[in-house]
C-alpha cells in the first residue's frame, strides 16, 4: 500500500506552466472551418480574454458576458471552433439556459442546420446540456445517432466520451465499454489528441462503475496530466481530482484524499458555478469528519435544488451511504434523501429513480420501518416512473389484478389511502 501511495504522489500532475494561454483546441476538441485562419480575430481579442479567465477559474460573470457577446457575433467568425468553445464556456460556467438559447438561435440559421460540423456543434452541446439537467437518455439518443455517421475527427473523442458518461449514468457500463472498444479508445490514446482529457475522464468513470479502481485511477491521473499539459488551471471544468478521491477510497488509500478534495472545492468556490460547487462539496464530505460532512452535503443539496444542473444528485445519495458517520442521524438522513428523491424525480432519469427507490427500501429496512418485497419494490419503481397499472403488469409479466394486490399491500404498509399520495409518501418515508 505504501508503494501505491508513493506511485500516486509521483503521478499527480503539477500546476500548468502557462494557464493564461490554455490550449483549448487540444483540451476541448471542436471543429475548424476550412477557410478559418489559424488565429481568428475572436481569439486575438474578446474570445482569448474570455478563455484565459475560464482557464484561471476566475471572474465567471465576465466570462459569461464575453461568451454571450461572442455568440451573438457568431455569423462574422469563419472558425466554427470559436462558437464551439463559446458555447462550452457557458456550459462550464453553469449558465445552461443561456447556452440552450444560443443553440436554439443558431439552429434557425442555415449555416448551423443540416448535417455538417456546424450542425453537429449545436447537437453535441445540446446533448451535454440535457445530460447536466438530468436527461442522460436524451444524450444517448442524440450522440448515439451522431456516432453512427461521420464526425469531425477533432470532435470524435468528445462525442464518444460524453456518450460513455451518459451510458454509465443510465446503468449500461458494458454498452459504454463496447462503444470505446468499437472506436479504438479502450487502450493507449494518441498524444495531443483533441478532447483526450474529456475522454479519459469518461473512461475513468466507466472503470469506477465496474469496480476497476486501479484502472480508473490510472485514467483519472492521466486526465489530470493532460489538463495540465493543455495549460488549463481551473480544477472544476474536468474534475479529475474527484475521480482520484473515489478511487483512493476504494483502494483504502486515504492519505491524499483530503488535500485533493479541498483543492477542488477551493477552485469551485472561486469559480462560482453551483453545480461544480455542489459536486466538490460532496467529494469533500467523503473525506471530512461527520460533523463537517453533514453541513457540506446539506449545502450541496441546496445548490442542486436551485441549479439547472441535476446530474450529480445521485452522487449525493452515494455520499450519504459512503461517508463515515453520516447515517447516524436517521431523521436528518431521511430529510436529505427526501430532497434527493424529489430532485431525481424532476429530472426524469428512470435509472436514477430506480436507484433512489432502492435506497428507500434499503434505508427503511435497516431502520425498522416498513419493508417492501421484491415485487412491491418493482411496482413502486414503475409507478414512480409514470407507468399505469396495465403498463406495470406488462412490464413485470404480471396480471393487472396482481399489480393491484401489490399496490394495496404498499398502501397498507405505509398507511396510504390511494395512489394519489404515493409519490409524496415515498419521499416522506426516505
Amino acid at each position: 500500500m505504501e508503494r501505491l501511495t508513493s506511485t500516486i504522489l509521483k503521478s499527480l500532475p503539477g500546476p500548468p506552466d502557462h494557464p493564461e494561454s490554455p490550449d483549448l483546441i487540444r483540451l476541448l476538441g471542436g471543429p475548424r472551418g476550412e477557410r478559418a485562419p489559424r488565429t481568428c480575430d475572436c481569439q486575438e481579442t474578446r474570445d482569448r480574454h474570455c478563455l484565459t479567465l475560464l482557464s484561471l477559474g476566475v471572474d465567471r460573470g465576465t466570462v459569461v458576458t464575453h461568451a454571450d457577446a461572442q455568440l451573438y457575433d457568431a455569423g462574422r467568425c469563419p472558425d466554427t471552433g470559436c462558437v464551439w468553445r463559446s458555447l462550452l464556456t457557458l456550459v462550464f460556467a453553469g449558465d445552461l439556459v443561456l447556452a440552450d438559447l444560443h443553440c436554439s438561435r443558431l439552429s434557425e440559421q442555415s449555416r448551423w442546420s443540416g448535417t455538417g460540423p456546424e450542425a453537429q456543434v449545436v447537437q453535441i452541446v445540446r446533448s451535454r446540456i440535457g445530460f447536466l439537467v438530468g436527461d442522460p437518455d436524451g444524450t444517448r439518443r442524440i450522440l448515439g445517432e451522431l456516432v453512427q455517421g461521420p464526425i469531425a475527427e477533432s470532435m470524435d473523442a468528445v462525442v464518444v466520451g460524453w456518450l460513455t458518461e451518459a451510458l454509465v449514468q443510465l446503468g449500461e457500463p458494458y454498452t459504454a465499454e463496447n462503444l470505446l472498444v468499437g472506436h479504438g479508445y479502450s487502450g493507449t490514446l494518441p498524444v495531443r489528441m483533441p478532447g483526450k482529457a474529456l475522454l479519459l475522464q469518461a473512461r475513468g468513470q466507466l472503470h469506477l462503475a465496474l469496480r476497476r479502481s486501479k484502472r480508473a485511477l490510472k485514467d483519472f491521473l492521466a486526465c489530470g496530466a493532460e489538463v495540465a499539459a493543455c495549460d488549463f488551471a481551473n480544477p472544476t471544468v474536468i474534475p479529475w481530482r474527484t475521480g482520484v478521491v473515489l478511487c483512493l477510497r476504494e483502494l483504502k488509500q486515504d492519505e491524499l484524499t483530503r488535500t485533493l478534495a479541498r483543492t477542488e472545492l477551493i477552485g469551485a468556490r472561486r469559480w462560482g458555478s453551483p453545480r461544480e460547487i455542489g459536486r466538490a462539496l460532496l467529494t469533500a464530505a467523503l473525506v471530512e469528519d461527520s460533523s463537517v460532512a453533514r453541513d457540506l452535503v446539506a449545502e450541496a443539496v441546496d445548490l442542486f435544488t436551485t441549479s439547472d444542473a441535476r446530474c450529480d444528485v445521485a452522487y449525493a445519495a452515494h455520499v450519504l451511504g459512503a461517508a463515515p458517520g453520516l447515517q447516524d442521524d436517521v431523521v436528518w438522513v431521511r430529510q436529505i434523501l427526501r430532497r434527493i428523491a424529489e430532485l431525481t424525480q424532476r429530472s426524469g432519469n428512470r435509472h436514477a429513480v430506480d436507484r433512489a427507490t432502492e435506497r428507500l427500501s434499503g434505508f427503511l429496512s435497516s431502520h425498522g420501518d416498513p419493508v417492501l418485497t421484491k415485487h412491491e419494490t418493482g411496482v413502486v419503481k414503475l409507478v414512480w416512473a409514470g407507468y399505469n397499472n396495465t403498463e406495470i403488469a406488462d412490464h413485470l409479466s404480471l396480471t393487472r389484478r396482481t399489480v393491484e394486490h401489490h399496490l394495496s399491500a404498499i398502501y397498507r404498509k405505509f398507511g396510504l389511502t390511494d395512489r394519489r399520495h404515493l409519490f409524496r409518501s415515498m419521499t416522506e418515508f426516505l
